[in-house]
């Protein structure tokens, strides 16, 4: 297997994007991008945070085989290569993959429906006027996968969010919102301390104290017809948290 590239190949190469791959399936489980030999310094880590990537190499290298290495593209600039990176992500999906993020600036660039992204630059705002009920909405970007089914946005948007339970419990709606497009909303039937009930996605914060989660249903089609598929960008603003209440004269942010 070869275990660095020559000076002549680095200088040829400039920024790339590599997949590694199972050498019987041919299936790529990780994508990354880099330069020198950047590729090779995964068969040297020991440790790390991706420990399914490295488990995965270690099961391949302990059967005497090899991990398919493979250059995407190269001769990129580096954003060049972020881009390439998070589109070939994207395409394979991350939960095929062992890679942790799908790559710089995907919340924003990366893929999503012709429906959201036409509500995004071109569609219709929502703004407070248009909100006639009490609503929290809360911002699902970090877990949202673009092939998310509607079971996981909804299991997504209803936690684990540090709101005072209290106030969370006086709202009418939750609206899903990635990308500064609400997905859906929901009408919650119960709050409840975060980590009271099963979870199908991995929620990466380990710290519950003070975060609730909630149970519900989908809201009624017209309540859908309302909020979903319109823009919140601008009624966010410059505001950095990750949900934001709204009630019928005033927006409220945590």
């Amino acid at each position: 297997m070869l275990k660095k590239f020559s000076q002549a190949t680095k200088e040829a190469l400039g920024n790339y994007v590599y997949v590694l791959s199972c050498p019987d399936t041919k299936k790529p489980f990780y994508i990354g991008r880099g330069k020198g030999d950047r590729v090779f310094e995964h068969f040297k880590e020991k440790e790390g945070d991706n420990k399914a990537k490295r488990e995965k190499i270690d099961g391949i290298l302990k059967q005497g085989k090899e991990v398919d290495v493979d250059i995407l593209a190269h001769c990129l600039t580096e954003a060049e290569a972020a881009l390439v990176e998070m589109a070939a992500i994207d395409l394979i999906g991350k939960q095929n993959l062992t890679n942790d993020v799908r790559g710089k600036d995907a919340g924003k660039r990366g893929r999503e429906s012709a429906k959201n992204i036409d509500s995004r630059y071109s569609g219709a705002k929502l703004t407070e006027d248009d909100i006639t009920d009490n609503v929290v909405l809360v911002k699902i970007n970090e877990l949202y996968e673009p092939d998310f089914a509607p079971f996981e946005i909804y299991e997504a948007a209803r936690g684990y969010w540090e709101m005072d339970i209290k106030r969370a419990k006086s709202v009418d709606y939750v609206l899903a919102v990635c990308n500064g497009i609400v997905l859906e909303a929901y009408k919650p039937t119960e709050w409840l301390p975060a980590g009271t009930t099963w979870r199908t996605i991995k929620m990466e914060n380990e710290d519950l104290t003070n975060r609730v989660e909630f149970v519900g249903n989908v809201a009624p089609q017209e309540v859908h017809d309302k909020y979903c598929g319109k823009s919140v960008v601008e009624l966010f603003g410059k505001y950095p948290g990750t949900f934001k209440y709204v009630d019928k004269r005033k927006a409220i942010g945590k």
